[in-house]
């Protein structure tokens, strides 16, 4: 075992454990593979996009202006960010000092306490030690910290700790933030005293994923053991040296002041500065300090790991390894993050977190925070992009700005993964098929039959029956126009697409071939069973030319000759089916078509002209159908494209685009004539008032203006009109629930108090025309009452309704209660009620007498009096 001074440090003296067995390296290995194996025409996977670069570029300034939201809505005292492209910084910049006293501001020298970040370099020392033949991962870790051989597992079937459960964070050790944060200092006498002292287990090893930061405080220890020098020294000597990396650091006190950032905690509104702690034995899980400009050449050397090809290796790992640190070994979790469009599901790898969406892009990650750090980089191996960024705030989380930041910039840039060439044996294999169908009419002898298909095709389905289907197929489809390009998915599998005379529409096989697999399957899978069963359920027997449709070549769901056809059956009033079976179609494409949208794609606009002549013919149940699938496609793209922050100026941006969007087919009127299309609009509008509920100008008061009916009379009347009473039943509860809800309730009455007026006083006359007034139940009476809480705490209150506009309210208080009052249908009774609760308010009020002289009412214009118990009476 090693020996230990009484300072703590590593002693002259140490010895090596019993390492006598002797591990064949992975060089010795590499020597031993022949070199007539290796694929000297392999092509590795490339960049198509010869603008890609361009487009990066051209999505800087968005870059620059969301870092800059990070900076001023996070209270950082300094931010500093670096942008990655094929291994060069392309963009930096940086906000704030290092310094606040001295008011240094920050360079891509100046140097950050990374934290967590330090993890991946401890990693790699171990995969280092590996690839030498040091160490084995199943090691147990006993072998080199016998300290942790008392710590209790927790069950007897628990496996035994090894050095792959420490670097997968599979090692049922419990979460120990901050804990951990505050023992950078700590020498190693007192870390193996705490080994000694049996360590607690949450969990059994090798059971589930539990962050924790012993586990690499543990694994520096082995590589402490193992080099026989201080695992800072290993580093530095075998992973920093090698690449250039000479300005990273583990002990802050031989740092030049004028580099160096202070840390900060921000408490009560003021800043904070943080005491750095000095290097120590747990400095393996969080120790290094680095700069932007040092921490590129790290972000270069893990991308130039991707993709697999026969170049060259440099640095401290084959790229086979980087890979291998980049694998994801241990599932954490599937989740939604409020900064995230989409699904995602996390892994932890060696020192890194590896991380999918449902677009199949691939991440790779980690976050540092140390109290008066915060710190985060990511990489897309196969996009060949990176980000860094470092802050000086206790625990700033710049991993939400990085991932948030970096899917923008995919967005922006359009950004694709490298492309797949197509191997020499897909060429080969696409010839011989080509020629075997269409010049040979799969005319085949047993010999050839090898040469090209496996032991199983032709016993799967004869060759006979794959013919005679062949035939029947092509005799569908008519005259080949033309055979596509290979489209490969590997060295050794792919397709190639037939353009056939009537190829004008995809089949919706295709799109289920293409949608419903892998990653894409929660995305598609659902929207496709249930366009099916929309088929099925409506259109059985289906009409000739749906028939035909389904059964065509497939080549896009978004092609233009698909698009076209879409929009004539939209169109083809004489035949409703048909046009319904194409709006039926979109509704649950609506996931597709959001996706486009968002992403400013072309052929979403294409797809959107062709939903919007929906609203607008003729027929009013192709109308009333387009709302409906309307209702669906903005809740969709709401919840699960969207979940936005309205702090956020990016994500607002996007917002209010969408917000245009949703209001297409609602501003102009072309349903007020049919019943069935008004109640369709009046519900898809609601859906569009729940997600914008603060846009009253633009969302709300248009809403209630169509749903009352003020659409077709411009004047405020007394008694219902002719409007469709579902629809107006349907705003009134749009009313209810905006007016109950406190703070919703307030900002539309500061807004448009009197609008709201006319609205609420139509709802009460059609309780009462209706004989539906119940003081307890009544929904105008609850709404009245809401609004008189909400005009009083305006009124009296906070005091933030000018004079203009109380005048504006009282003004229309007062002629719709002259309305009320003049209305033969409503009782005197009902009315003294009503304003018993107003005069509350202590509003002046002009009240009318209601005088009965045989048939005819009279109107006297009074003033009304209080008395002092709250009761009214007439003069």
């Amino acid at each position: 075992m090693s020996g230990i001074n009484d300072d703590g440090n590593l002693s002259e003296q140490i010895t090596t454990m019993n390492l006598d067995k002797k591990f064949l390296s992975n060089d010795e290995n590499q020597k031993n593979i022949e070199t007539s194996n290796i694929n000297c025409f392999y092509e590795p996977a490339k960049f198509i996009d010869e603008q890609r670069l361009e487009k990066i570029k051209k999505a800087l300034p968005t870059i620059e202006k969301l870092f800059q939201a990070v900076f001023e809505t996070n209270n950082f005292p300094g931010l500093i960010y670096g942008l990655i492209v094929d291994g060069q910084l392309l963009n930096t910049h940086s906000f704030g000092y290092t310094d606040l006293e001295r008011k240094i501001p920050i360079t891509t020298k100046s140097l950050f306490r990374i934290a967590s970040m330090t993890k991946s370099f401890t990693a790699m020392a171990i995969i280092k030690l590996r690839d030498d033949g040091k160490l084995r991962l199943d090691d147990s870790v006993y072998q080199y910290v016998p300290e942790l051989k008392t710590t209790n597992l927790l069950t007897t079937d628990a496996p035994i700790i090894t050095i792959r459960h420490l670097l997968t964070q599979h090692v049922g050790m419990p979460e120990d933030d901050p804990w951990a944060d505050r023992l950078l200092a700590l020498p190693d006498n007192e870390f193996l005293a705490i080994l000694k002292n049996e360590i607690s287990m949450s969990n059994p090893p090798g059971t589930i994923w539990e962050y924790t930061n012993l586990s690499y405080t543990i694994l520096g220890r082995i590589i402490t053991v193992i080099s026989q020098m201080s695992y800072q020294e290993y580093i530095k000597q075998e992973i920093l040296d090698p690449l250039d990396m000479k300005n990273t650091f583990w002990e802050y006190s031989k740092i030049p002041s004028e580099l160096l950032a202070h840390g900060y905690r921000w408490e009560c509104e003021r800043y904070s500065e943080e005491n750095l702690l000095h290097d120590g034995t747990f400095g393996a899980m969080g120790g290094l300090i680095s700069s932007i400009e040092d921490f590129t050449k790290y972000i270069s050397y893990h991308l130039q790991a991707w993709p697999p090809r026969n170049d060259p290796e440099y640095g401290p790992l084959k790229r086979s390894s980087l890979r291998e640190m980049h694998h994801p070994w241990n599932f954490i979790e599937l989740n939604t993050y409020t900064h995230r469009s989409c699904s995602v599901v996390y892994a932890y790898c060696y020192g890194l977190i590896w991380s999918k969406n449902h677009d199949g892009i691939v991440s790779i990650n980690h976050t540092g925070g140390l109290p008066g750090f915060g710190s985060n980089w990511i990489i897309l191996p196969e996009h060949g992009i990176g980000l860094v960024s470092f802050a000086n705030r206790t625990y700033a989380d710049l991993g939400y700005a990085n991932e948030f930041i970096m899917d923008k910039i995919v967005t922006l840039a359009g950004l694709k993964s490298r492309q797949m060439s197509v191997s020499k044996i897909l060429t080969e294999r696409k010839q011989q098929i080509i020629k075997l169908i269409f010049e040979n009419n799969w005319d085949i002898n047993d010999s050839e039959k090898s040469k090209i298909f496996a032991e199983n095709f032709f016993l799967d389905q004869t060759l006979e029956l794959r013919k005679k289907v062949s035939q029947e197929l092509f005799n569908q489809v008519g005259k080949i126009l033309n055979i596509g390009e290979f489209i490969p998915k590997n060295q050794l599998r792919g397709r190639f697409e037939i353009q056939c005379e009537h190829e004008w529409l995809s089949s919706i096989l295709h799109f289920i071939v293409t949608h419903i697999s892998s990653s894409s399957y929660d995305i598609y899978g659902d929207l496709v069973i249930d366009l099916l069963t929309k088929i099925v359920k409506n259109f059985t027997p289906l009409p000739k030319e749906i028939v035909d449709v389904l059964g065509r070549s497939p080549s896009s769901i978004i092609s233009t000759q698909f698009l076209t056809k879409l929009k004539s059956w939209v169109k083809h009033v004489d035949d409703t089916k048909l046009a319904l079976f194409a709006i039926h179609l979109w509704e649950p494409l609506a996931a597709l078509l959001s996706r486009l949208l968002t992403r400013g794609h072309t052929k979403g606009n294409e797809m959107l002209a062709v939903m919007q002549d929906a609203f607008i013919v003729a027929n009013y149940s192709i109308r009333a159908a387009a709302f409906s699938s309307w209702s669906s496609f903005m809740s969709h793209i709401y919840r699960s494209d969207l979940n936005l922050h309205n702090d956020d100026i990016h994500q607002q941006q996007l917002y209010n685009r969408l917000l245009k969007l949703f209001l297409t087919p609602f501003l102009p009127d072309y349903t007020s004539k049919n019943k069935l299309a008004s109640i369709a609009k009046c519900r898809a509008w609601l859906i569009l008032v729940s997600a914008y509920p603060k846009h009253i100008d633009d969302v709300v008061l248009p809403f209630l203006s169509f749903a009352f009916g003020y659409h077709i009379s411009s004047k405020t009347v007394s008694a219902p009109t002719t409007w469709w009473s579902e629809c107006r039943q349907i705003g009134e509860q749009c009313l209810h629930d905006i007016l109950i809800d406190n703070t919703n309730g307030e900002y539309i009455i500061k807004i448009a108090g009197d609008q709201i007026i006319n609205y609420l006083f139509d709802t009460i006359v059609d309780e009462l025309v209706e004989n539906l007034i119940d003081e307890n139940k009544s929904l105008g009476l609850i709404c009245w009452n809401s609004y008189l809480t909400h005009l009083t705490h305006l009124f009296t209150l906070n005091n933030t309704i000018n004079d203009n506009q109380r005048v504006v309210i009282n003004t229309c208080l007062l002629t719709r209660i002259e309305q009320l009052w003049i209305d033969s249908r409503i009782s005197t009774q009902f009315l003294l009620k009503l304003f018993n609760t107003f005069e509350q308010t202590g509003f002046p009020l002009a009240i009318e007498t209601v005088l009965h002289d045989s048939s005819i009412r009279t109107k006297t214009l009074t003033a009304t009096q209080h008395n002092r118990s709250g009761k009214f009476y007439k003069k």
